[in-house]
């Protein structure tokens, strides 16, 4: 093997890095560089050849090159930067409230909030009534949670977030008005927590041709229940013996900052095909996206 300084060096037989010379071998690969030390950025050119059984050499492979890379700490003058994340402000939805399944209340009648080391997985339903003599011309739903979550309107499928530990700060918006009708639709969310505090955080907003936009925020008007099953994402489902969700925080308070009790056991993804996000059926959700 050489290696050479230049292409043109190489080229003209020269391997002023290294020249191998010929070595009896039967190690074709992980071969280390026994070479000249290289410098930093530096651009190293080589070309091989062997010998086969008939002890006949093939002719010089065609000249490549690696590059190296920064060996210093003194080479490296980039500094890390990035965009600071913070939690969802109050300013943003001042009326909307991070919720949970519940209820928990600590001795002294807080509501606490949950965490575990292990899988949590929750339903959270919600009622919207849309007047039947109004047009609607917008329908934004915004929605956050730690850590993952799946939204459902009307029984149709909407999105997923990423469901990673800093998921909470990033707000997610979707428009939903083509999913939305006159009289009564159904919001509904799967929410996972692997670690840590759990909560979701969301603000549906619709404006209609005429009259007051309506807001639906995440408070205690909706119903939560521990575990999932498919008919939780639709509107067929019977609901009133649902528990009210907890309400946690206020936006732009951290989860972590308050203490936590409840804990859930893992459940499956409903059997049959998929889920959405295309991981197999009966899957443990812990390894679909956000439960990792």
């Amino acid at each position: 093997m050489r290696v050479a300084s230049s292409e043109a060096k190489l080229k003209q037989g020269a391997g002023d890095l290294w020249d191998s010379g010929r070595i009896h071998s039967d190690q074709s690969i992980q071969l280390a560089y026994r070479g000249a030390p290289l410098r930093s950025r530096e651009r190293c050119w080589w070309s091989v050849r062997v010998w086969n059984q008939d002890d006949q050499p093939s002719d010089w492979s065609r000249p490549a090159f690696w590059e190296m890379g920064l060996l210093e700490a003194a080479d490296w003058q980039a500094q890390w930067i990035g965009l600071k994340q913070t939690w969802p402000a109050g300013t943003t939805w001042p009326q909307a409230r991070w919720i949970w399944a519940g209820p928990n209340t600590s001795p002294d009648g807080r509501t606490e909030l949950p965490k575990t080391n292990r899988l949590q997985v929750i339903a959270l339903r919600r009622w919207v009534a849309l007047p039947p003599d109004r047009h609607v011309v917008r329908a934004n739903l915004r929605l956050t949670a730690d850590d993952y979550f799946e939204l459902f309107v009307n029984g149709q499928f909407v999105a997923h977030n990423a469901g990673k530990p800093y998921s909470a700060k990033f707000i997610q918006e979707y428009e939903v008005q083509s999913l939305l009708h006159a009289g009564d639709n159904l919001l509904a969310i799967l929410a996972t927590n692997r670690q840590d505090y759990a909560g979701v955080l969301g603000q549906l907003a619709v404006e209609f041709d005429q009259g007051p936009p309506l807001t639906i925020q995440t408070d205690r008007s909706w119903k939560a229940q521990a575990g999932w099953s498919p008919e939780y994402g639709g509107p067929s489902l019977i609901d009133v013996n649902w528990t009210a969700a907890i309400e946690l925080a206020r936006p732009g308070r951290r989860l972590g900052k308050q203490r936590i009790t409840r804990r859930c056991n893992p459940a499956l993804i409903p059997q049959g095909g998929h889920d959405r996000a295309g991981h197999p059926a009966g899957a443990p959700l812990r390894h679909r996206p956000g439960c990792l």
